[in-house]
C-alpha cells in the first residue's frame, strides 16, 4: 500500500475512461518528481493543488475520485507535518483523518490500495 499505488489505481477504481493511460501518466509523474524534483512547489501553490492534477479526469464515480484525492491530500499533509514540522498541516491531517476514517467504510477497494491509517503516516515512498 502506497501513495504511488493510489495515484496509479485511482482511475481504474473510479471508472475513469482510459484508466490505464491515466495510471501510466501518474507513474511517469511520480518517477519524474522523485528522481528529478520535476514538479517543485510553485509560489502560492498548496500541497493539494500540487497533486490535484493527477485526479483531473472524469469518471463513473466522482465521489470516489474526490475521496481518493482527499486521501492523497491526507498523505501529503501528514508528510509535511512529520518531515517538515508543519504544525498547521498536522492539525489539518488530524481533522481529515477523522473524516476519511468514516468515509473509508464506503470504499474498501480503495483501502486495499491505501488505507486512511497508512495515509495518515505521511510516507511518500513507493
Amino acid at each position: 500500500m502506497s501513495i504511488k499505488n493510489l495515484f496509479m489505481e485511482a482511475p481504474r477504481l473510479c471508472g475513469a475512461a482510459y484508466a490505464a493511460k491515466h495510471a501510466k501518466i501518474a507513474e511517469l509523474v511520480w518517477d519524474h518528481e522523485v528522481n528529478c524534483n520535476g514538479f517543485p512547489c510553485m509560489h502560492g501553490e498548496t500541497g493539494r493543488q500540487r497533486i490535484e492534477f493527477l485526479f483531473d479526469w472524469s469518471c463513473m464515480d466522482e465521489k470516489k475520485r474526490e475521496y481518493c484525492l482527499n486521501l492523497a491530500h491526507l498523505n501529503e499533509l501528514a508528510h509535511y507535518a512529520a518531515e517538515h514540522q508543519d504544525a498547521e498541516a498536522g492539525i489539518e491531517a488530524d481533522e481529515l483523518t477523522k473524516r476519511l476514517t468514516i468515509e473509508e467504510l464506503q470504499y474498501p477497494d480503495v483501502a486495499k490500495v491505501l488505507s486512511v491509517q497508512t495515509a495518515s503516516r505521511g510516507w511518500w515512498g513507493d
